[in-house]
This record gives C-alpha cells, sequence and structure tokens, in this order.
C-alpha cells in the first residue's frame, strides 16, 4: 500500500493532553486545539461528512507519494474509499502551534495505524505534519494547507484513478511577500551553484526541516549539516515555483513545488525532482526572510 495512502488519513490530529487539561480548569481552547479535536473525532466515529468539515472550501491537501488535492471534493474522492474499507487509530503530537489572529499553524509528530474492516493486519506509519487553518466566514477554523511525509521510504504503487492535480491558487501581492519569494530565489540560486554556505544563511537558528524519508532535522546547525552533506554527493539543478504567499506580522506561509533534477557525482546518474513544499518564513531582527519550518514530500 501506498504511503499517501496509509497517511492521507494523518491529516487528522489527535487530542492533545494540553488542550484536555485547558478544557478541564475551564479555560477556552485554542482553535487549533478544537479543530485538531473535531478532526479526530470524525476520523474515529468513521464519519466522513464530519471529516470533510473541517477543511475550507479552497483547501490544498499535499498528500505524500501523490499530487496535490485541490478543494474538499478531491479530498472525498480520495478518502472515501478509507472510511469504507478501514478502521483507523491516529495519535499526533504537536511540537509548536502558532497563533496570529485569523491565522494559525502548527507542525509536529504523527503515528498512524490502519487495520482493514475484513482483516487483522495493520498498517503502522510514523511521519511528521505541518498544517495551517484559517477562520472562515462563518467564524469556523478550517484547515487550508495541509503537508506531511513519513520517517520511512516505502514502495510507492500507482496514484488513484481520477486524483486531482495540483491547481495554481493567488499569491499576495504585498512587498513583504515578494520578499519572501526572493528568499526563495536566493536559496534557488545558492542550490544550483553548490553555494550551501548561502543556503546556511537563509535558515532560522532555530530552522525546523522535515525531508521525507527521516526524522525531523532541528536546529541550524543540523540544517546547515543537511544540506552540506547534500552538496557533497550532488549537484542540482533546480526550480523552486511558489504558489501562494500569506503574510502575518513577521510570520509568512508559502507553499509551492520543486522542479529540475539532480545529479550523483560519484555514478553521474540522474534523478528528475517533482516535489511540493510548505514553508513558514520569520522575519529577523535585520528585516530578513529566513526559513524557519520547512516539509516537503513527493509527487508520486
Amino acid at each position: 500500500m501506498r504511503i499517501g495512502h496509509s497517511l492521507v488519513l494523518a491529516g487528522c490530529l489527535g487530542a492533545s493532553a494540553c488542550s484536555d487539561s485547558a478544557e478541564a480548569a475551564g479555560v477556552p481552547q485554542a482553535p487549533m486545539d478544537v479543530l485538531r479535536e473535531r478532526h479526530m473525532h470524525a476520523l474515529t466515529t468513521g464519519n466522513l461528512d464530519e471529516y470533510l468539515d473541517v477543511f475550507a472550501e479552497n483547501i490544498a491537501f499535499m498528500t505524500p507519494d501523490g499530487p496535490q488535492l485541490d478543494g474538499r471534493d478531491a479530498i472525498a474522492e480520495y478518502v472515501r474509499p478509507f472510511f469504507a474499507d478501514f478502521i483507523t487509530q491516529e495519535t499526533d503530537t504537536p511540537i509548536e502551534v502558532i497563533h496570529l489572529g485569523d491565522l494559525a499553524f502548527e507542525y509536529g509528530d504523527l503515528a498512524v495505524a490502519m487495520r482493514p474492516k475484513t482483516g487483522d493486519s495493520v498498517m503502522r506509519v510514523m511521519g511528521k505534519y505541518l498544517f495551517v487553518a484559517q477562520r472562515q466566514l462563518d467564524g469556523a477554523w478550517r484547515y487550508t494547507q495541509m503537508i506531511w511525509n513519513s520517517n520511512q521510504d516505502v514502495p510507492v504503487d500507482p496514484l488513484p484513478q481520477g486524483a486531482s492535480v495540483q491547481s495554481p491558487s493567488a499569491v499576495s501581492s504585498t512587498a513583504q511577500a515578494a520578499d519572501v519569494r526572493g528568499a526563495l530565489r536566493r536559496i534557488e540560486t545558492a542550490i544550483n551553484l553548490g553555494d550551501m554556505s548561502t543556503v546556511a544563511t537563509v535558515l532560522a537558528e532555530d530552522a525546523v526541516l522535515m525531508p521525507p524519508g527521516t526524522d525531523l532535522v532541528t536546529g541550524a546547525d543540523a540544517a546547515r549539516a543537511l544540506v552540506e552533506s547534500a552538496s557533497t554527493s550532488r549537484t542540482f539543478a533546480i526550480e523552486i515555483r511558489p504558489i501562494r504567499t500569506r503574510v502575518s506580522g513577521p510570520w509568512a506561509i508559502t507553499r509551492g513545488s520543486l522542479g529540475g533534477h539532480t545529479i550523483v557525482k560519484s555514478s553521474r546518474a540522474r534523478e528528475a525532482i517533482d516535489d511540493k513544499f510548505l514553508a513558514v518564513f520569520r522575519l529577523g531582527p535585520d528585516q530578513e526572510w529566513r526559513v524557519a519550518r520547512l516539509l516537503w514530500n513527493h509527487n508520486r
């Protein structure tokens, strides 16, 4: 089974102990905690309508090893077989939750177990996620952008029939959004030149990178080691294509696609790059935008 299949319902975040204790103490729950609990309840009860209601109409649902699904209808088509055929249990552990007025994001670790309703075998997957939510016109909070991947590499099955493909979205025209896109261009140029020292300057000191097939990479030193290690074994010709950027104070959230190729230096083997990403940038005291959180996965 494809990892995108086993993790497609891992967009649901389990209720956290901190939200339980807050509720018990009579403290109103934060929007992301409420949304997380609604999402988990829909999953555990197998209620597809309730599950879909936690997504905004313009949701960008970035499945691992598969296409981006745009909108509730595409998600409904994709997940309906899982609600029909599987019993799913999931535990998510938020590491960071940030609320920015009518916008919020969080990242963390996830664990999902799926058992066929007609069998006893269980598939278990560990992974990580980065989710963005926004308050809608009706006052409800819903997910608008979701991306996740597995900590292990697993075989990939063919894509499901009728899967939607990524479609362009509006990009903010503010000067700050342009500055964020400028930072992405600097990263692209530096990677293609093999100048990983410049890439490192665009990483925040507390940067968290979440690459597919491995655990979280936390902190600037570990992040720099990751990019420097890549440059010693490969050359790159990549294109970073931002699709949507939203700025809120000193934070910016941007998603897009990655294309191009990489060449393994030892064998000269050429490997295509066909990925998508969701990144959180933070504005530093020097008024430069740097990558604070970044997760990417493959389109196939």
